[in-house]
């Protein structure tokens, strides 16, 4: 019973067939037709050939430009991925580097870099604590600065440790200068917000711009001058002389992992003729 459906199908197919015998027979003549004319006339064949030379050229074509495009598109994923390492890479190396670049520092400095094992924002007297000491050519007094610019000064040191008093110490003050008219203040913290800082001791008669930066003076062998501090964001009237001037500092200590400390290599031979009177 079930091979009765199976045989109307066949008897179906082969009606079919005869039915269009006279069809196909026509095709295949007509095929047979064109090979003769082609084969056995030069002009003819040459027009086929060149025909189907175009035809396997654009299949070809359009097969390697499948081929090429996949290639192209596998080559341009691990482009992407290398770029993206190397832009880590850079990224990284200006997190350490960043405004400061050590190439750009005077002759007379050399650099050591440390690393921010312990670190306070919210204290009076905030410090801080690197994993590098004195055996590492690390010595009192020297200037701390990171990728933004200065954290603070070397205040005591062990055979592998040093401690840092950053700008976000009330005991800390440091030469800084308006870049906009070189004239010099000194930068003191102690309001408690360690994105914030002070700058005094400018003159009144001093046009300050809101926005404009700071810089280290360079009147001491701590830091050069020139080195980031931060923006002006208001300034007031200290006293009848002065003026008082608010700092957004550009260092971020909440976020600092990386420092590099700040060698001055004509130290002992300037504080051999700094005689206090």
């Amino acid at each position: 019973m079930f091979q009765a459906p199976l045989f109307r199908t066949m008897e179906n197919l082969l009606l079919l067939l005869k039915k269009a015998s006279s069809l196909l027979l026509f095709l295949f003549l007509e095929l047979i037709a064109i090979l003769l004319i082609v084969f056995n006339n030069n002009y003819q064949h040459s027009v086929f050939s060149s025909s189907m030379t175009a035809v396997n050229g654009s299949i070809s074509e359009f097969t390697g430009g499948i081929s090429q495009y996949f290639y192209l598109s596998e080559n341009n994923a691990d482009l992407l991925k290398e770029n993206a390492l190397l832009r880590e890479e850079l990224l990284a190396a200006k997190a350490q580097l960043g405004g400061v670049a050590t190439d750009s520092l005077p002759r007379n400095y050399s650099v050591i870099t440390a690393n921010v094992i312990n670190n306070s924002v919210n204290n009076q007297q905030n410090l801080i604590i690197l994993d590098k000491g004195e055996l590492d050519g690390i010595e009192p007094d020297m200037g701390v600065i990171c990728a933004s610019g200065v954290v603070g000064i070397i205040k005591t040191v062990s055979d592998h440790f040093s401690v840092v008093i950053p700008i976000i110490n009330n005991q800390s003050k440091i030469s800084c200068k308006l870049d906009s008219s070189n004239n010099f203040g000194s930068l003191i913290w102690e309001n408690g917000d360690y994105r914030y800082a002070r700058l005094t001791e400018i003159p009144k008669h001093v046009r300050v711009n809101v926005g404009e930066t700071i810089s280290t003076s360079g009147f001491s062998s701590i830091f050069p001058a020139n080195i980031p501090v931060g923006e002006v964001i208001d300034v007031e009237e200290e006293s009848e002389q002065f003026l008082s001037i608010d700092v957004k500092l550009s260092t971020n200590f909440r976020t600092l992992s990386y420092v590099e400390v700040m060698k001055f290599s004509y130290k002992q031979e300037l504080d051999s003729i700094n005689v206090a009177p």
